[in-house]
């Protein structure tokens, strides 16, 4: 309300630093509008039985008093509460800042519990007052820290000016900044591979194919040769060049080249079936 109302500029009408003027001065029916409008928000926030006993009054003021006084409740439960509440705050598992959000909130409640009356004189008591504040914030924000700004905040209790606590969040949320940095680096060294892991052991070749082909196995795979004309991979009885290409074949026909190789087990089954023959032919004779 107080917010509402001071954002209207008509706060004045409640607090009666501007009195209903006369009614000959020229001012009186403007005054009397806005006191009529401020007494018109008053009445829209309580409820019906509160209405019916404040709408007689003429003034806002008279309202707002009233109000006071039937209502107002002693703020020292309150600040026992705050106060415990600053006390008993740390900052434990919390980020550094929500630990300051938290405490900066504790102490702006704490504040609007006190008075709001300001000293008009030209005495220094005011600034001292509020740096006696400002030193006893820091002291509580600094004891409420983890022990991992221990360095930090010695530098900060050190120091022959005292810095405000904006200063202070700044300074530790460097700090804070500068040792995850480190800790980042230090993890990385640490697990950084060494030159060993990435050299292949002359003993053991097949354990580079591992997880992906058995380098052992593949080397032990039967290898096929055709006897018909000495090709690799195929056997003869598969041997396109001798049974024929399939119906409908689209590979290449390949021309296959006299290498020794293939001349030397062609011979071979040559000989084979010569000798073959030969053993027929003397069994029917009866000589073997």
């Amino acid at each position: 309300m107080t917010i509402a109302l001071e954002s209207k500029n008509k706060w004045s009408f409640i607090d009666g630093s501007l009195p209903r003027p006369a009614e000959s001065e020229p001012i009186h029916k403007i005054w009397n509008r806005c006191n009529s409008m401020v007494k018109y928000w008053l009445l829209n926030v309580v409820n019906q039985e509160i209405y019916d006993s404040i709408l007689y009054f003429n003034d806002a003021a008279e309202v707002w008093i009233d109000l006071i006084k039937r209502f107002h409740i002693s703020n020292l439960p309150r600040k026992y509460q705050l106060e415990q509440d600053i006390r008993s705050l740390r900052q434990g598992a919390l980020d550094l800042s929500t630990y300051y959000t938290k405490m900066k909130t504790l102490w702006q409640k704490l504040a609007s519990t006190k008075s709001q009356k300001r000293c008009k004189c030209n005495c220094g008591k005011v600034e001292e007052l509020l740096e006696d504040t400002e030193t006893s914030r820091v002291i509580q924000f600094l004891m409420g820290l983890n022990e991992s700004y221990a360095n930090v905040r010695g530098q900060i209790i050190n120091k022959k000016n005292r810095p405000s606590l904006s200063e202070i969040y700044n300074m530790l949320d460097q700090d804070q900044s500068q040792r995850n940095v480190n800790s980042a680096t230090k993890s990385f060294v640490g697990a950084s591979p060494s030159p060993s892991a990435f050299q292949v052991s002359a003993s053991n070749p097949a354990s580079v194919c591992e997880g992906s082909v058995n380098a052992t196995n593949f080397q032990q795979r039967p290898r096929h040769v055709c006897t018909h004309y000495g090709a690799i991979g195929h056997l003869k009885e598969r041997c396109y060049r001798l049974h024929g290409y399939p119906p409908g074949w689209t590979g290449k026909k390949k021309s296959f080249s006299s290498s020794p190789l293939r001349v030397q087990m062609s011979h071979l089954w040559i000989l084979q079936a010569l000798l073959l023959q030969y053993v027929k032919l003397q069994i029917s004779l009866g000589k073997i």
